[in-house]
């Protein structure tokens, strides 16, 4: 996505996207379910995604987006104002991205890997992704806390058992600042069977 594309314009994207069936149809529609509880139709039509990533930034601003984002393992492009002046361009997770000291920066895009669909079969990996969001209502309400995860399955051909093959686990509205990752846990269920 570009620097100023609007939440819902990133909402139709995806949902075009995801009946072209390229994508894991799954963690598509659990990224579109979440960001449609964003505030309201008229403020997601107007403020974009990067706007929102920025009052997290500067002010701690508890967004649903910042943690959708980061469960997704969204990267942000950025164009970052060094000390000389000059204008440094960055690719930078979002966990890095929020832990710069800086607020002199421009967004210019927001890449979402998805991955993709039927990578159920043969062996292959199989992404699952959930998040959730408390809130006073269930739209138009800031989160009183919000959360991600996302795992990767893989069958080993031999064995036929599952085990994760890499975790993704965030919590948000829990600090003053951004979401965070919970490294520790995502290590623990690496390597992990499963169903």
């Amino acid at each position: 996505f570009g620097g100023s594309v609007t939440i819902n314009n990133a909402i139709q994207a995806l949902v075009d996207l995801q009946a072209t069936n390229s994508v894991n149809a799954g963690v598509v529609q659990m990224i579109v379910e979440h960001m449609n509880k964003i505030a309201g139709q008229h403020v997601r039509g107007v403020g974009s995604m990067s706007g929102n990533l920025m009052m997290v930034k500067q002010w701690g601003f508890h967004s649903d987006l910042a943690t959708v984002l980061m469960t997704a393992e969204a990267k942000i492009k950025c164009h970052l104002k060094m000390d000389n002046q000059n204008v440094k361009t960055d690719v930078l997770r979002l966990e890095d991205f929020f832990a710069l000291a800086t607020n002199d920066i421009l967004i210019v895009g927001i890449d979402l890997p998805l991955p993709a669909a039927g990578a159920t079969s043969q062996g292959k990996a199989s992404t699952l992704m959930k998040t959730y969001k408390v809130a006073l209502r269930p739209q138009n309400s800031h989160a009183l806390v919000n959360a991600g995860f996302k795992v990767t399955i893989k069958q080993d051909q031999t064995t036929l058992k599952h085990t994760i093959a890499s975790a993704v686990v965030v919590y948000g509205a829990v600090n003053d600042l951004y979401p965070i990752r919970a490294p520790g846990v995502e290590q623990l269920l690496v390597g992990r069977e499963c169903g």
